[in-house]
C-alpha cells in the first residue's frame, strides 16, 4: 500500500533539499513572503505623466548662460561656445537651436561681417532678399515680450542668420540661414548685449505645427544665470 506524504512529511523533504541544494526558505512559496508585504509583481507602474514631463536643462559651454525644460522628445545633439542643438526622437529633420552669432553673411555677400545690431529688423529686411517671415506672434521669453515668426527662404541665403564659427564659410555646418526647404519658427533675444536666435526647424512642404508649439513651450521656460 502506498503511503501519502502529510504536509509535516513535505516540509521535512524539502528543508533536506534546501541542505543539498541551498536553497532558502523563500522558496517554499508565497507562505514565505512576511504579511502585507508587495510582491515585485505588485510595484507601481511609471506614472503616465513620466513618459512626458520635460527635464530641466543647465547649459554647460554656451556664451549666454541659461536654463530650460526640454521636451522629452528632444535629444541635445551639440553645444559649443556660441550654440547648442537638440533633435526630435520622433523626426531627424526637426531640431531647435539657439545661436549666438559671431559673424553673418549679408544676402548676396561671399565677405562675413559682425552681426546686425538690430536682428529682430534684419529678419524683416530678409524679405526684400527672397525670404518669407510671417505668422508673427508676441511670446514670453525669460520675462520679455519677444516676437517670433516662421521664417522660410524662397531660395537659400546661406550664413545670412549668422555663424558660431569665425572662420567658417557660409556654405559650412557652423553657419546658418533661411533654406528653401525648411521653415524656421524663429525668435530673437538680446541677453547682455549678445544677440540670441532661438529657433525650430521643419521641413517647408510640411510644417509642423505641433512641433512648433512644443518650442514655443519650451521658449516660456528659458532663464538666463546672470
Amino acid at each position: 500500500m502506498t503511503m501519502r506524504a502529510g504536509p509535516g512529511a513535505a516540509a521535512a523533504v524539502l528543508a533536506v533539499s534546501c541542505l543539498l541544494t541551498g536553497c532558502t526558505a523563500a522558496a517554499a512559496g508565497p507562505s514565505a513572503s512576511p504579511a502585507g508585504s508587495a510582491s515585485p509583481a505588485a510595484s507601481a507602474s511609471p506614472s503616465p505623466d513620466s513618459a512626458t514631463a520635460s527635464t530641466d536643462y543647465a547649459s554647460t559651454a554656451f556664451l549666454v548662460p541659461f536654463t530650460v525644460e526640454v521636451p522629452p522628445t528632444l535629444a541635445l545633439d551639440q553645444e559649443e561656445e556660441r550654440f547648442v542643438t537638440w533633435q526630435s526622437s520622433t523626426d531627424p529633420e526637426e531640431r531647435v537651436r539657439f545661436l549666438a552669432p559671431i559673424v553673418y553673411y549679408p544676402p548676396g555677400s561671399d565677405s562675413s561681417a559682425p552681426p546686425p545690431a538690430d536682428y529682430d529688423a534684419y529678419l524683416d529686411d530678409l524679405v526684400a532678399e527672397g525670404a518669407q517671415f510671417d505668422d508673427t506672434e508676441t511670446v514670453t521669453v525669460a520675462g520679455d515680450a519677444v516676437r517670433v515668426g516662421t521664417l522660410v527662404g524662397t531660395t537659400d541665403l546661406d550664413g545670412a542668420l549668422g555663424c558660431w564659427a569665425a572662420d567658417a564659410a557660409p556654405d559650412d555646418d557652423p553657419c546658418y540661414g533661411p533654406q528653401a526647404d525648411l521653415a524656421l519658427r524663429i525668435a530673437v533675444v538680446e541677453h547682455g548685449g549678445t544677440p540670441l536666435l532661438l529657433w525650430a526647424r521643419t521641413l517647408a512642404d510640411q510644417p509642423d505645427e505641433e512641433f512648433f508649439r512644443t518650442f514655443e513651450a519650451m521658449l516660456a521656460t528659458l532663464q538666463f544665470k546672470d
